[in-house]
């Protein structure tokens, strides 16, 4: 007898809808308005306090919900904030946006495995999954290249806890260092630095968002980029590295989210619309993403660093400080070249 996947997800995702609600009603009040926080950066800090503090709200009968609202929930919202861009906009990236994220991501991925190998003594698939995860697109990376070279399920554990964790501080930092005056480049270069540097999707999203919309959108849009390098990735790793590879050939390596993401954006480009129409999408988007951030936050667990052990967590370190600081002397000298 097949089990109702209605009622199977219900629960778990009217719970998420609803603390959702409470993170935007928090975002919206004075005190937090005060430390610039945004509806989607409240939203996973909500997360993260409940499941960390409260683990009992993580109750087995929501994870369905919520689970559905971090992977599904998180590739539509995304999917829809293809209708805040256009053409114009990506071509504003430049070669700027392009050498920006192949940058980063060569110089982060090489970082990590040589660091992970040689200081650390970690295993060759652990270092290749941290240096995925933090060089590309978070946990998606990391299942996309562990599928790839047949990496064993912990190290994949390992991989993801490490980069939900240190992206997760990286969309409270880069706000902060907008708001102080702690960045000396123009707002472009920034947004391209958020885009290049921040380990997830939802986490790009929510420190563009924190500062104002235009670099949300800069950044989403080479995130985006960077999303799309998954693919010629994985086929040199496996070529460059001695691993023995998937036998899944055929199987796209690139989420799909970012195709349905690209005919958004050119369908905006071209078509234009109704204003409440519009509005209206955006509104959902939102929604879809609040919901996303909350459930990541849930699924953030202090225990998973853990066991993770501190070796892994001393590589996303490692990889967290390049993103941080060797991200901005990387833009600065695109700066000091393109800008």
């Amino acid at each position: 007898m097949s089990t109702n996947p209605l009622r199977t997800h219900f629960p778990g995702l009217l719970y998420v809808a609803l603390l959702s609600l409470l993170g935007f009603w928090l975002s919206q009040t004075q005190l937090v308005r005060q430390w610039g926080l945004g509806a989607l950066t409240v939203a996973i800090l909500l997360g993260m306090l409940l499941a960390n503090l409260l683990p009992l709200f993580n109750h087995p009968r929501l994870q369905l919900g919520i689970l559905f609202s971090k992977t599904t929930l998180l590739r539509w919202g995304i999917i829809l904030y293809g209708f805040r861009l256009t053409l114009t906009q990506v071509s504003e990236l430049g070669i700027s946006g392009l050498l920006s994220d192949v940058l980063m991501l060569s110089c982060t991925f090489v970082l990590c495995y040589l660091m992970g190998r040689k200081l650390l003594g970690l295993d060759a698939h652990t270092s290749a999954l941290i240096g995925a995860g933090s060089s590309i697109c978070g946990a998606a990376a990391v299942i996309a290249t562990g599928s790839t070279i047949k990496a064993p399920q912990h190290a994949q554990a390992c991989a993801i806890a490490t980069v939900v964790i240190f992206g997760s501080l990286s969309l409270l930092l880069y706000p902060v260092l907008y708001r102080y005056g702690l960045w000396p480049l123009d707002d472009h270069f920034f947004a391209l630095y958020i885009g290049s540097s921040v380990h997830e999707v939802a986490q790009v999203v929510a420190a563009g968002q924190a500062i104002n919309p235009e670099i949300a959108d800069t950044a989403i849009i080479s995130k985006m980029l960077r999303v799309m390098l998954l693919a010629p990735f994985l086929l040199i790793l496996p070529r460059c590295l001695s691993f023995t590879t998937s036998n899944t050939k055929r199987q796209l390596p690139i989420p799909w989210f970012a195709f349905g993401f690209l005919a958004v954006m050119l369908f905006n480009s071209y078509i234009h619309l109704p204003e409440q129409g519009l509005q209206l999408l955006h509104n959902l988007g939102d929604i879809l993403l609040g919901m996303a951030m909350l459930a990541l936050g849930l699924n953030t667990s202090i225990s998973a660093l853990k066991n993770a052990g501190m070796k892994p967590i001393a590589l996303g370190a490692i990889a967290w400080v390049w993103l941080v600081v060797g991200g901005a002397a990387v833009h600065s000298m695109l700066y000091g070249l393109l800008g």
